[in-house]
């Protein structure tokens, strides 16, 4: 019967902490897209100091980020997510015509990022 306990309480954990990334995987891809959604109006008034402040601010909320979500998170998704954000800064102060088309690449890889993450119980089971 304590086998059978002992059981139930490592089952319990895995998916207590499965719920616990996939929530914090999710706020932090939320907390992305509105940093890219302020990146992307910045840059379409024209405002690119405004823009290349804000994706300084992203780069580090994401390597912030990073660093936790490494123990959780398949490394190569973060690897390609990261060389994104890591393009966007320079490509903002150069006024270069590709930065909102790695706006829209890197929104994407967040949605992707976002719902691969949530747990589901075929996935769970």
């Amino acid at each position: 019967m304590t086998r059978i306990k002992i059981c139930f309480a490592i089952l319990a954990s895995l998916i207590g902490i499965s719920i616990f990334s996939g929530i914090m995987v999710a706020g932090q891809c939320r907390k992305l897209s509105e940093d890219i959604s302020s990146i992307s109006e910045s840059l379409s008034l024209g405002k690119t100091a405004d823009a290349s402040e804000l994706a300084e601010h992203m780069k580090n909320e994401w390597k912030c980020f990073r660093s936790k979500a490494t123990l959780l998170i398949n490394n190569s998704r973060l690897t390609e997510i990261d060389i994104v954000i890591n393009r966007i800064p320079p490509m903002i102060n150069s006024s270069c015509d590709e930065a909102s088309a790695e706006l829209a690449e890197l929104a994407a890889m967040t949605e992707h990022l976002k719902k691969s993450e949530i747990p589901f119980l075929s996935s769970i089971f």
